[in-house]
């Protein structure tokens, strides 16, 4: 069964304004950290880049087969948009309206199946004619074991 493990840990002290990160090869990574960031253990191998590149967002995007306008065609004519102010992800169904998801973190189409991040959980679903078809949770990560330093 395939795993996720940790290879880097690092804790931050005044709050949770940094977070979040882009691989930018192989061997290295960027990483929205502040000056009250450090590092607890680090043993992943990669190098870690101070500063943010320039080309990051184009990168990412145009990498992750998204448009520059932040949308992302799917198949049946379906499309996911990394909306608006108001909701973060929109998902357009081909002949409806448009169906704001204020509460997800993140999605991506992953070969035949829909995946996004919500309240700590990662779910799955597939696209019926004009709304999600047979949501379900993939696993739950507000009930892992707290992890040992």
């Amino acid at each position: 069964m395939p795993s996720l493990k940790a290879t880097a840990l690092l804790g931050q002290d005044g709050g949770t304004r940094g977070g979040g990160g882009l691989f930018l090869s192989d061997q290295s990574f960027w990483l929205n950290a502040d000056a009250d960031t450090f590092s607890i253990r680090e043993n992943s191998g990669l190098r870690r880049e101070i500063y943010l590149p320039t080309f990051h967002h184009t990168f990412r995007t145009q990498r992750n087969n998204w448009h520059e306008n932040l949308r992302k065609p799917l198949p049946g004519g379906w499309v996911v948009r990394k909306a608006t102010t108001n909701s973060p992800y929109q998902l357009i169904p081909p002949d409806a309206s448009p169906l704001d998801f204020p509460n997800w973190e993140w999605a991506d189409w992953d070969r035949h199946r829909l995946v996004w991040a919500e309240s700590g959980c990662l779910l799955t679903s597939s696209l019926g004619t004009s709304k999600l078809h047979s949501v379900r949770t993939l696993h739950n990560f507000n009930e892992a074991a707290t992890p040992h330093i």
